[in-house]
């Protein structure tokens, strides 16, 4: 059920210790050597996706990756969504917000703007700490995860997969991510983990 994992361990972004190398496209990310929840590398501020286009519309899914904030400043955000596969236009995006307390749901997103389905506050996120992030689609339902619990939830007819692109991306921030997985089941079906 996992189809690409990014452990970051090698001498670029998307290089070496990848599962699943070819499908992940990473598109920008440093790796760095000083942070890294697992291992000796981490990698900062990525946009990196999952190219997969054998999905079909009622496909579950799920992303999930560890994050950590250099900085909590109001419009620095961690986000996780499902794109037509150019990384401007997508078809959700679910976004954390630690300097608002937030996270929210988005539909039919350009340029980073979109109709927002659900919003719902979270617990304080600190600068300088790991978190694990996960967004999961299961059926008609859309479901972001902080730590092994569901913080936004969204269910809808407009849930659907008609993209090719799972990605995960931290949006104008200086952030980091750690051990990305992309997985074709829905691992957590709503519930605590």
């Amino acid at each position: 059920y996992t189809l690409g994992v990014g452990h970051f361990e090698g001498t670029s972004a998307g290089e070496n210790a990848v599962e699943g190398k070819d499908a992940l496209r990473v598109v920008s990310g440093s790796l760095i050597s000083d942070y890294s929840k697992f291992g000796t590398k981490c990698v900062y501020s990525p946009k990196i996706g999952y190219a997969n286009t054998g999905f079909t519309e009622g496909s579950d899914w799920t992303i999930d990756a560890w994050v950590r904030f250099y900085a909590i400043s109001d419009g620095w955000t961690a986000q996780m969504g499902i794109g037509i596969g150019d990384y401007e236009s997508y078809d959700l995006d679910v976004k954390l917000d630690p300097y608002n307390s937030n996270a929210y749901i988005f539909t039919d997103v350009s340029r980073g703007v979109g109709t927002e389905k659900a919003s719902a506050t979270i617990p304080t996120i600190a600068k300088d700490t790991w978190y694990h992030f996960a967004v999961e689609k299961h059926g008609n339902t859309i479901t972001g995860y902080l730590d092994g619990n569901p913080v936004v939830s969204y269910t809808g007819s407009e849930i659907k997969n008609t993209g090719s692109y799972r990605y995960l991306w931290i949006h104008n921030n200086p952030s980091y991510a750690d051990e990305l997985r992309f997985s074709s089941i829905a691992r957590y079906k709503g519930q605590p983990f």
